[in-house]
């Protein structure tokens, strides 16, 4: 989704963790949009070192909600 590209590019430095951010686009990468289960746009998956899911959002987040979102300890 564009405009939560733009809000990620906002936060810039404000994020304390290292995070990586990777773009699937819905169309192109259906077969992966299955596989995790993504039935929204945008929908936003974090995971751990080891791979596992640790938590999602779907749906579009403000500037503040989002670095909140990363920020949290656990969901």
């Amino acid at each position: 989704c564009q405009i939560q590209n733009s809000v990620f590019k906002q936060l810039g430095s404000r994020v304390t963790m290292p995070v990586e951010r990777i773009d699937i686009d819905s169309d192109d990468g259906m077969k992966t949009a299955r596989v995790y289960g993504v039935r929204g746009v945008p929908t936003m998956i974090m995971f751990g070192t080891s791979g596992e899911e640790i938590k999602r959002h779907t749906g579009l987040l403000k500037e503040v909600e989002l670095l909140e979102w990363i920020n949290e300890e656990d969901q």
